[in-house]
């Protein structure tokens, strides 16, 4: 396959195992002005367009396929084909939802995995019209702070002993943990406060 922008011409070789290319950008190599800046973010996006286009077909390709011949082997090669960065969550949630397929968790190793549904339909006829890119919401990062995800285990430690315990269910917190995580809290806030 061969995408071609404004500024380059790039082709993609199709393999059976399709790897996500290495980076290769000199600093020679980068825009200089807003111009070509703006000129290649509009030619960028009409090519991230053109790709989700591209998955859209072959993702209505796939549910047809799967809906005919029962074969699981082409939906997993175009989840594991995906590139990197690409919405894998939000395929495999239109997936899930079109296809004759479920999704679950291997129990035997913990892992993901994808089996086909005799008893749920395809819906070729929806697919076609919804976009695939929309069929789930990609969590927004959320950086993790050692002190303040601290901070909110003790918190949830006070409520759940101020609220009662049920050592039976599994309960197990005590005035005594709380008052040593605390303590490292404390330390915590201490040492960076010296660092400061």
């Amino acid at each position: 396959m061969t995408i071609t922008t404004k500024t380059k011409t790039v082709t993609v070789k199709k393999t059976a195992e399709a790897k996500a290319p290495e980076v290769d950008i000199k600093v020679t190599n980068l825009y200089k002005t807003t111009k070509q800046i703006t000129t290649a973010t509009n030619s960028a996006a009409k090519t991230g367009a053109a790709l989700q286009q591209e998955y859209q077909l072959i993702a209505c390709s796939v549910i047809s396929h799967l809906a005919e011949h029962k074969d699981i082997r082409v939906l997993r090669h175009m989840l594991d084909t995906l590139p990197e960065g690409m919405r894998k969550k939000s395929m495999s949630a239109f997936m899930d939802k079109y296809a004759p397929v479920t999704f679950g968790e291997n129990p035997d190793t913990g892992e993901a995995e994808v089996k086909y549904n005799a008893d749920k339909p395809a819906n070729l006829v929806m697919a076609l019209t919804f976009p695939w890119w929309k069929a789930a919401v990609e969590a927004t990062y959320v950086p993790f702070n050692f002190e303040v995800e601290l901070a909110k285990l003790i918190k949830r430690a006070e409520n759940k002993l101020s609220k009662g315990t049920n050592p039976d269910k599994g309960d197990n917190v005590s005035p005594e943990q709380i008052a040593l995580v605390s303590t490292v809290l404390v330390q915590l806030h201490s040492n960076e406060a010296q660092a400061a």
